[in-house]
């Protein structure tokens, strides 16, 4: 086998290669919508939750007074618990934002790859 052809087949399976990647992700759409929708959804009412404990004096000082342990765990669970959401929820908006181009783009990639495909065949 000569170099032009190695070149022509490690060029055609990186092109196969490449077409499996942009199937799969179109295919794992489904899967990135259920979490975004969900870090709509859980991480807000998440934070809320948080800071409505960690605001309630009452039930601060309560838990600093009679369990001064279980008030440091908790006020570090608290703060765990918001860092986490935020970071979710910053990440849902990240992927909802790629997601709202990613149907133009692959519409756009689908006729691209059927005009090359229909001038190779002319060939």
């Amino acid at each position: 086998m000569g170099k032009n052809e190695e070149k022509a087949g490690e060029r055609t399976s990186l092109l196969e290669t490449i077409d499996d990647l942009i199937y799969h992700m179109n295919d794992a759409r489904l899967t990135f919508i259920i979490m975004i929708v969900s870090s709509f959804i859980i991480a807000p009412i998440a934070i809320i939750v948080a800071l409505v404990f960690a605001i309630h004096p009452a039930l601060i000082r309560l838990m600093l007074i009679r369990e001064p342990v279980f008030g440091i765990i908790f006020a570090i669970y608290i703060v765990f618990t918001v860092i986490a959401s935020l970071i979710w929820l910053y990440v849902g908006l990240r992927e909802h934002r790629f997601l709202s181009r990613w149907n133009e783009r692959f519409k756009k990639y689908l006729s691209l790859k059927e005009r090359i495909d229909r001038e190779l065949q002319k060939e």
